[in-house]
């Protein structure tokens, strides 16, 4: 039986394309379908990007709407749509005029209200976009952060913003049951993540590429990246990074776009998964290896604090391929390795669900 006070629902996601918030959205629409099968909610309408099908395949139950960018962004300008409860994806709600009863801004580029920790992301659509957070921020009725790092960066830059109206809830993606075992030698590297500036995949693969030169083992590694094309310059670093690679005789496989369950599975393989970027909202490439049991080298930045605490092997913010380089070489011997599996693998509390709603709504009676 449906609960009379349940609301109707629309998620609006329809201008999100990273790997990381694909993942997150296929979430978010799971756990939607969940709460109206159960009756929390009355109806739920989703609005994706044009080919989001892993989202598409996650709604089950719902009402779907692809989206072009431009149709998004009409969208996003003008709120439309009524509901009972509006769910703004990435950090922006409707500008003219109120689009729902209630109105909840999820935090997804936590780098906009910290410019500095995101040297590589600028320009006029940094500054629209920055712009059009804080003001979302100011007017939603709830803000739904994914760590407690991206929560404080978002009050620092809006100390007006009431703390009570901020609620920290992790996005629990599934994964793979943890594999038995790690191999004897880091042989098997991976990169993962779609082409941005700020991902720093150019970082990362000469970071690894110094440390297997300095060991002698160049020509035993092979280097795994799975994700697509998103940024022109991203793109030119890393070929050239791929060049420098080559030349020192690693084996570099780029794999372009693949679907989640296929990165799982490359996750899976690896020895070592390693992160050069200056933003994420949560890491859930991170969150995800500890739980397959891969040890992560990742930079230390807020929200990988957040989720992985003492369970990788951190470089400095504004480290570059020699830190990179360093922190691989702290764990290559396997007992080290072993001690930070063993955390992350007490640490990562999966299960899917990422429940966007306000935690007063009542269930289904």
């Amino acid at each position: 039986m449906t609960n009379a006070n349940a609301p109707a629902v629309i998620l609006a996601a329809g201008t999100c394309t990273g790997a990381g918030t694909s993942v997150a959205l296929v979430v978010a629409c799971q756990t939607l379908s969940e709460q109206v099968a159960s009756g929390r909610i009355e109806s739920a309408e989703v609005h994706i990007p044009r080919g989001a099908n892993e989202a598409r395949a996650a709604a089950v139950g719902l009402t779907v709407r692809e989206q072009t960018r431009v149709a998004a962004i009409v969208e996003e300008l003008f709120g439309r749509h009524r509901a009972g409860t509006y769910i703004g994806f990435a950090d922006r709600l409707p500008l003219m005029g109120r689009s729902a009863g209630s109105t909840i801004m999820v935090v997804q580029n936590p780098h906009l209200y910290e410019p500095s920790n995101a040297p590589s992301i600028g320009g006029l659509a940094r500054t629209a976009l920055t712009w059009w957070a804080k003001r979302s921020a100011t007017t939603a009725d709830l803000i739904i952060c994914a760590t407690n790092a991206s929560s404080e960066a978002l009050l620092r830059a809006i100390p007006t913003v009431d703390r009570t109206r901020i609620e920290v809830r992790l996005i629990r993606p599934q994964t793979p049951p943890a594999r038995t075992g790690l191999s004897p030698e880091i042989r098997r590297v991976l990169l993962l993540g779609d082409l941005y500036a700020y991902k720093r995949f150019d970082v990362a693969l000469d970071g690894i590429r110094t440390w297997a030169e300095s060991t002698g083992v160049a020509r035993e590694v092979e280097v795994i990246h799975c994700g697509a094309v998103q940024d022109r310059e991203a793109t030119e670093a890393f070929e050239e990074a791929i060049r420098r690679a080559s030349s020192a005789g690693l084996a570099v496989s780029v794999r372009g776009s693949v679907s989640h369950d296929e990165a799982m599975e490359e996750l899976a393989r690896a020895d070592l998964l390693v992160s050069a970027s200056e933003v994420e909202t949560q890491g859930l490439t991170i969150l995800e290896a500890l739980a397959v049991g891969v040890p992560v080298v990742a930079r230390a930045i807020g929200p990988v604090e957040s989720v992985a605490g003492d369970a990788y092997q951190r470089f400095a913010q504004d480290g570059g391929g020699e830190e990179v380089a360093e922190a691989i070489g702290a764990i290559v011997a396997l007992d080290a390795r072993e001690r930070l599996v063993e955390r992350g693998l007490g640490k990562a509390d999966i299960g899917v669900g990422w429940d966007l709603l306000p935690v007063g709504l009542s269930s289904a009676t």
